[in-house]
């Protein structure tokens, strides 16, 4: 092999070595990009296990309370009744009293005005 050969083999050899340092560079930095991704993920399941223990001893404590309650005498249940209103009573027919028919044999009127006859009626008794 030529001198100029041997250097054209040299630079070729230089490039590639160029080129597979930078792919192994790249490739080490998505490795260490996933290393933190992976170490992020292992957090949240170890804050998600952690959360569902207590999610589960809450469970059971409420679980207990509940059995307590369901243990505890349960006072019978209080039926309240309520009256029928009253009905209404159908009006009754008046009749006419002592008083008018004073009124009509004394004065020649028929009826009081309202109010008038319980107010006689009030000052004789």
């Amino acid at each position: 092999m030529t001198p100029e050969e041997n250097k054209r083999v040299q630079e070729i050899l230089n490039i590639r070595t160029k080129l597979l340092n930078e792919k192994i560079a790249q490739q080490e930095e998505h490795i260490n990009s996933l290393t933190s991704q992976l170490n992020d993920k292992e957090e949240e399941i170890s804050a998600l296990k952690t959360w569902l223990t207590e999610a589960q001893n809450h469970a059971a404590n409420l679980e207990g309370q509940l059995l307590a309650l369901k243990s505890q005498p349960q006072p019978e249940p209080q039926i309240l009744t309520i009256p029928a209103p009253p009905q209404p009573q159908p009006p009754q027919p008046q009749k006419p009293s002592y008083l008018v028919s004073l009124l009509r044999q004394h004065f020649g009127l028929d009826p009081f005005k309202p109010g008038q006859e319980e107010t006689v009626d009030a000052i004789l008794s």
